[in-house]
């Protein structure tokens, strides 16, 4: 090939083939191992570069001379509401939850988004949360009319007057200012104002004609179809401007004798012949698409089109009534009713009577509307104090009662309560009636931060929470999570044994958790524990298995020194007054330590120094603070345990993808969703959500996984005497033993009545353990527990 330099000499050589793709020259041959060349885009090896047509999105690389482009995503953390896309296709944090459709879980809806469900209900996403509009089925109303737009498909029947529709619970003006009226059902109700509008008089006449519609008001008018259809009758005064009679009068046509005989046509709406040339004529461009009544026929509507006017008649509603009794006024291009229905009976036009359930109001029969006034203008009314404006029975206006009668209300459930006495709706609300009426008031709860010795508890009858002291806890649940005693949540997925809690300024005990990897590559569970003392050493394991010094004892169980075993169908705990802990273990992947206050910044370990700080719980054994979970974890590794697996602070859903970790997220809502409600005002759910998600992540979303976490947030709401029914059948069911005659209870006492103590008051009984309650197997009411299986008084030895 010819090589043509620019500072050398014309020279001919032989190149050798390449095997990349992007080579560079190198001198005049092609070279993969001096970089990369694409047009004019030169590329140094193994340094990346943002790409040309697409900056801010994609890199590329140059290796062995083929260039490789790739989109370049930033590193996310765990998101508290989910994953979305950005400009350049890459998965990026919501800053708020999103709403996924309950038909389709592809369909995601973003914060604010309103729409219009299957049912024609509308529809909002607020904080993840599908909030509709629900339907009012119940209608309150005997006549009923369509409504495709509503979330029903109906509503309660409106009112015509005159060509206007009034929708039933509209309200108008009318009469000059003088009335207010309202629709109700079909039903329009007029009142007449205590002070008009005096720029407003009312023109009326008592005069009326009797005519085939019945009674009309002078200047009404009618064209009744059955007779003479293009025959208008009104209702005039004679010339002595009394004599109120009929008159009919045929209106006058246009003149169309220009028009050519074949346009000429009659129309069925119309009572003058009109022509179509007069119609169909043409408009300007300045009027294209607008629409107008053509001035030959008031019921036919023209719109341009193409530089022409085409008409068409105006579609009349079908209306409930024969068509001897359908009229049309000259105003109007549709007929109506001549008479009216109230409460399933005819009325004709014109027709008064007593409203059947307020007989203080008049309704009168208006063209096939019900319209209704009130025929008695009641004053003012102001009463002394004790005593209360009722109406009496057959009365129409209040008056000022005794204080003594009349005065009862009806609650929320329709039972009476007499004038003065009080009643609660829920432990925040608190109503009383006074003088017939009914009054609520309630209560607010101010935002209280407790104490690492306290915890926010809701007792029963009382409406806010408030922070109690109790022995300070440490938990550990899931794969594993430490939430320490000042309230900081560890993440910690060592592989060997760690100390969990020890008493480092006397060293009077030790709470070992031992972990175990589950079968997994990534992330560990705490399958047993070891706590030692001077005397003791005990073992907990799977299964509620348990030994004392390397032998198995029977419960319960009470050594000397004052350490104390016992044991229910469901935990084992292990508890000394003297030393000041107890540990609950439910032999499976859960347990938690609770400590008096006299150890206050005397501990050490995963669950920190108990001192009320959570900033420095990463505190490592030689004083010194770590700079992740893990190296604060490995720190605090047992003596004499030996480690080989590596530690790591990855995320496991980092490893398990976006499905598995959008599973986790949708399965983990639970917590922030309604069943746990209750309980979110004591105990914050954020880092039980985090926690889920970490552990579904982690185990590839399966059951026991989430059970755990959900054990452990119940349990903390438990600590607080909120008490939630979350188990289900399909979900994390405990199956307790019923042939020995255990039930289970979400919020089971932790000492059940024995044959030893069953004398004693079952509150005592509590009293005597440090948790109030917990989910276990119990005994029915009047059956104690003995031997592992529960039997009446009269069997226990």
């Amino acid at each position: 090939m010819r090589c043509w330099l620019p500072d050398l000499y014309h020279t001919t050589s032989q190149c050798p083939s390449v095997s990349c793709d992007h080579p560079r020259l190198d001198g005049c041959c092609p070279n993969c191992n001096t970089g990369c060349s694409l047009g004019n885009w030169t590329l140094e090896l193994d340094e990346p570069v943002p790409h040309p047509d697409d900056p801010e999105c994609s890199s590329c690389t140059c290796n062995k001379g083929t260039i490789s482009c790739y989109t370049v995503c930033p590193y996310i953390e765990l998101c508290q509401y989910g994953l979305q896309k950005d400009s350049c296709g890459c998965d990026i944090c919501m800053e708020t939850p999103v709403c996924t459709s309950p038909l389709n879980s592809s369909v995601v809806f973003q914060p604010g988004d309103t729409w219009t469900n299957e049912a024609n209900c509308v529809c909002t996403c607020e904080d993840g949360e599908i909030e509709c509009e629900t339907c009012e089925t119940d209608l309150q109303c005997l006549f009923t009319e369509p409504d495709p737009s509503s979330c029903c498909g109906e509503r309660c029947k409106g009112c015509s007057v005159g060509q206007i529709h009034f929708v039933s619970g509209a309200s108008w003006s009318a009469d000059g200012c003088k009335q207010t009226c309202s629709c109700h059902a079909g039903v329009v109700t007029c009142v007449e104002l205590l002070v008009p509008n005096e720029s407003c008089l009312r023109n009326d006449t008592s005069a009326d004609c009797i005519g085939p519609v019945g009674t009309m008001k002078v200047g009404e008018s009618f064209r009744q179809n059955s007779t003479s259809f293009c025959e208008v009758c009104t209702c005039v005064l004679g010339v002595d401007g009394l004599s109120p009679h009929l008159q009919c009068l045929q209106p006058a046509c246009p003149n169309i004798d220009d028009c050519p005989e074949d346009m000429v046509y009659h129309s069925s709406t119309s009572c003058c012949p009109l022509c179509k040339d007069h119609i169909d004529v043409e408009c300007t461009g300045s009027e294209e698409g607008s629409v107008t009544a053509s001035k030959y026929n008031t019921c036919e509507e023209c719109t341009c089109t193409n530089s022409t006017w085409h008409c068409s008649i105006q579609t009349c509603p079908n209306i409930d009534c024969p068509t001897n009794e359908q009229l049309t006024r000259p105003d109007q291009c549709c007929p109506t009713c001549a008479g009216c229905y109230s409460e399933s009976i005819r009325k004709a036009h014109g027709t008064s009577w007593q409203h059947d359930v307020d007989p203080c109001t008049t309704c009168r029969c208006d063209y096939g509307s019900v319209i209704c006034e009130a025929t008695v203008v009641c004053p003012p009314l102001f009463c002394t104090e004790g005593r209360n404006p009722f109406t009496p029975v057959g009365e129409c206006c209040e008056i000022c009662g005794d204080p003594v009668t009349g005065d009862d209300c009806l609650d929320s459930r329709g039972s009476t309560r007499s004038h003065g006495s009080g009643w609660p709706i829920d432990d925040c609300t608190f109503c009383e009636c006074l003088y017939g009426k009914t009054n609520c008031t309630s209560e607010h709860c101010p935002h209280l931060d407790c104490k690492s010795d306290e915890s926010l508890v809701i007792e029963e009858g009382i409406c806010c929470p408030k922070c109690v002291k109790q022995p300070a806890v440490c938990k550990v649940y899931g794969d594993p999570h430490y939430k320490t005693f000042d309230g900081e949540t560890i993440h910690f997925q060592g592989f060997c044994s760690y100390e969990m809690v020890s008493d480092c300024e006397s060293n009077s005990f030790k709470v070992i958790a031992i972990h175990d990897d589950r079968d997994t590559q990534s992330v560990s569970w705490i399958k047993g524990v070891i706590i030692e003392t001077a005397e003791l050493t005990v073992r907990l394991g799977q299964g509620l298995w348990s030994e004392v010094n390397g032998v198995n004892v029977t419960f319960p169980f009470q050594h000397s020194s004052g350490l104390v075993i016992r044991e229910t169908p469901t935990t084992l705990s292990v508890a000394s007054d003297d030393l000041g802990f107890k540990f609950t273990w439910d032999g499976v992947a859960y347990g938690y330590v609770e400590v008096e206050t006299t150890l206050k910044e005397k501990l050490c370990g995963l669950c920190g120094n108990f001192n009320d700080d959570n900033t420095d719980e990463l505190t490592l054994r030689n004083g010194s603070v770590a700079k992740s979970h893990a190296e604060f974890g490995e720190s605090w590794l047992a003596n004499g345990s030996v480690c080989f697996a590596e530690t790591s602070d990855q995320h496991p859903c980092d490893v398990a993808g976006y499905d598995v970790k959008k599973k986790a997220i949708e399965e983990c809502a639970i917590i922030r969703g309604e069943v746990f409600s209750p309980c979110h005002k004591v105990v914050d759910p954020e880092d039980y959500v985090y926690s889920c998600v970490y552990d579904m992540c982690a185990c590839n979303s399966t059951a026991a996984c989430l059970c755990d976490v959900l054990t452990a947030y119940s349990a903390a709401c438990a600590n607080s005497f909120v008490r939630i029914q979350w188990r289900t059948q399909e979900r994390c069911a405990m199956n307790c033993d019923a042939a020995k005659g255990f039930l289970f209870d979400e919020c089971g006492p932790v000492c059940p009545k024995t044959c030893e103590n069953y004398s004693r008051a079952l509150g005592d009984i509590e009293d005597d353990c440090l948790k109030p309650c917990e989910p276990s197997c119990q005994c029915p009411a009047g059956l104690v527990q003995h031997n592992g299986k529960c039997i009446t008084t009269d069997m226990c030895p």
